[in-house]
Parts: C-alpha cells; structure tokens; sequence
C-alpha cells in the first residue's frame, strides 16, 4: 500500500515550496559578504584602537627610561 499525497497535502507541498528561496540568490550573498566586511572591519577597527595608545605609551616610557638610564649612569660614573 502505498501513500500518495492527497490533494490538500498537494496543495500545501506547492504552496511551501512556492516559499523557498531560490538556489542562488545574488542579493543574499552580497548581504552576506557585507556584513562579513563589516565584523571584519570592526574587529580590525578594535585592534587599532587598542594598539594605538598602546604604542604610544611604549613609545613615552622608553623615552623616560631612556633619561633615567642616562641620568643614573651618570650618577655612577661620576
């Protein structure tokens, strides 16, 4: 015995398949691919946020311990 759909259950396939998506759908991978860049852009955005300052301040304590070597070196030899 087997089972055949019945006209309602017909009607209900077509309708639900009428739904689907098609199988390439160019709008949709370039919102895909948009919103990739996006999070990649802001991931990259943080890291630069965060590197900047602190690049900086390596840049301002070395500077300082520069002079502080100096200024102690000093000290000792003389």
């Amino acid at each position: 015995m087997s089972e055949q759909p019945g006209p309602d259950e017909t009607t209900l396939v077509q309708l639900l398949r009428a739904d689907l998506p098609p199988t390439r759908d160019p709008l949709f991978r370039i919102d895909v691919l948009k919103r990739r860049e996006r999070q990649r852009f802001r991931r990259e955005l943080v890291v630069v946020l965060t590197l900047s300052p602190v690049a900086a301040l390596r840049s301002v304590a070395s500077s300082l311990l520069a002079r502080v070597t100096r200024t102690l070196s000093r000290a000792f030899v003389d």
